[in-house]
């Protein structure tokens, strides 16, 4: 059984391919041929699982990659909220841009005197670092981390409307394609 996560950003496919073994990748040749002009270059992310493998029928429990996509208008702008969840983190895009925008990863820092209620450090890894920026990230990525067993988030923004009343509103859509 192999797993194929493709990735659609600003035109470009980016592929992965995990094997769960060596066997699999020598009975069957993989080839992705993508037609750029066939694929409306917007973000687009989704998990296929498919069979491998000619001469061995497995079947699957759940997917390794779990991912969910909506898009929903948010004050009158259209919003695209895509949650995958991995074994060690969560990964939000939150864009009304049809672009990742900034990355920002949302971590969980137990204290000492109470580990049920972590605090959360936030940093940008990609993109402008702006003080709206780390409260927005924190104020989205806090429920999801919270609901996932303190798992770390690794969020994409992208927003041209981060008041308060939007931010409540993309927290539900978030909540919407819970995947964790």
């Amino acid at each position: 059984m192999g797993i194929a996560a493709i990735i659609k950003y600003n035109g470009f496919l980016y592929c992965f391919v995990i094997f769960k073994s060596l066997k699999q990748l020598i009975y069957q040749c993989v080839i992705f041929q993508i037609i750029y002009v066939m694929i409306p270059a917007v973000l687009y992310l989704s998990v296929i699982v498919t069979s491998l493998s000619r001469f061995h029928k497995m079947s699957s429990p759940d997917p390794i990659i779990r991912s969910k996509q909506t898009e929903k208008n948010v004050n009158g702008i259209s919003t695209e909220v895509v949650c995958t969840a991995f074994s060690n983190y969560i990964f939000v895009v939150l864009t009304q841009y049809r672009k990742i925008g900034t990355l920002i990863s949302v971590t969980p820092e137990s204290r000492s005197n109470d580990i049920s209620t972590p605090s959360f450090s936030t940093k940008v890894l990609l993109g402008k670092d702006e003080p709206m920026t780390h409260v927005c990230a924190k104020n989205l990525a806090t429920f999801v981390s919270q609901e996932a067993g303190n798992r770390p988030v690794l969020l994409g923004l992208a927003l041209k409307d981060s008041s308060l009343d939007s931010v409540k509103q993309m927290k539900d859509i978030i909540r919407s394609c819970k995947v964790w």
